[in-house]
């Protein structure tokens, strides 16, 4: 599937998968108070989460958040990137879209957080009286260092400027990707859990977590975060036999994503075949087997 986003990254910008692998985009909270309704609590929050407080605070979201239910008719996420993404059409989709996610839409939440991490720096110029045509010429650098160009500056501030989103502070709330990551923490989105897997990748105590995530992101069979954690699994180095990430990689392209530019071999084809077929029957306990947490991130800790 062709993604129409500059592609969304943790926080700002990651993704790389090399060795037969053509670069591939990945994906990367504010006031949960609107969200009235209890859940039972989710897995604890992981000792060792205690040092950093940000991420902390978003994993215990789960025990503070429930998914209401949502609309019966929802965009696919395609319609809701071609609204979001055309800059005439930005702040009304915008608006709709932040309707959708707050009532369960997973598409329209995954959309908004993405737009959202890269904007950031944009809405805020806007919102301080910055002029575009100064921002264009480059006499600007933004904070991370990425040149924003004509169309992405256009969408964004059409956000920052929309009637509609007045009121709200550009760097706080719903306006902010970190208030979209702690919902979609609170509504269990499997996409997050791998972008956590991600996070505690580092940590010696983590295997137990880390494994308990991933194999909630396989039995999702949510091929967005089946693509995203394939990537992971390969680049972190948390499966000794890298052929499993791409295989993960495949199976997702081959349910809906454009794989044209991912490589592949021998062995990660028969993965791919394997994982296809387990898949179809749902046997997720013979899928968690061929993902095993065995690579060099945790033979480095042991």
């Amino acid at each position: 599937m062709t993604i129409l986003k500059a592609g969304g990254l943790i926080a700002a910008a990651l993704g790389l998968l090399a060795a037969g692998l053509a670069s591939l985009a990945w994906r990367d909270g504010g006031n949960a108070a609107s969200r009235s309704t209890a859940r039972a609590a989710g897995p604890p929050v992981p000792a060792f989460a205690s040092s950093r407080d940000a991420t902390a605070v978003l994993l215990a979201a789960r025990a503070t958040s429930a998914p209401t239910t949502g609309p019966s008719k929802r965009r696919n996420m395609l319609d809701w990137q071609r609204a979001l993404y055309d800059s005439q059409t930005t702040a009304s989709a915008f608006a709709q879209a932040v309707d959708a996610a707050e009532t369960g839409d997973l598409g329209a939440l995954r959309e908004i957080h993405d737009l959202l991490v890269t904007c950031q720096p944009v809405m805020q110029y806007v919102r301080e009286g910055g002029e575009r045509e100064k921002w264009m010429s480059g006499q600007l650098t933004p904070p991370n260092g990425i040149r924003w160009f004509e169309p992405f500056y256009d969408r964004c501030a059409a956000i920052a400027n929309a009637s509609a989103f007045a009121t709200l502070p550009a760097d706080a709330g719903k306006l902010t990707a970190a208030y979209w990551t702690q919902l979609a923490v609170g509504f269990d989105d499997p996409l997050f859990k791998s972008f956590a897997i991600a996070e505690y990748a580092g940590h010696a105590q983590a295997r137990e977590y880390i494994a308990t995530e991933l194999n909630e992101v396989l039995r999702s069979a949510d091929m967005t975060a089946w693509r995203d954690l394939g990537g992971r699994l390969f680049d972190l180095g948390l499966t000794a036999d890298k052929a499993v990430g791409v295989a993960l990689i495949q199976v997702a392209c081959a349910r809906g994503y454009d794989c044209t530019r991912a490589a592949t071999d021998a062995r990660s084809q028969a993965l791919f075949e394997e994982l296809t077929l387990l898949l179809d029957q749902q046997d997720w306990e013979a899928i968690e087997r061929l993902v095993p947490l065995d690579g060099v991130a945790f033979s480095k800790q042991e």
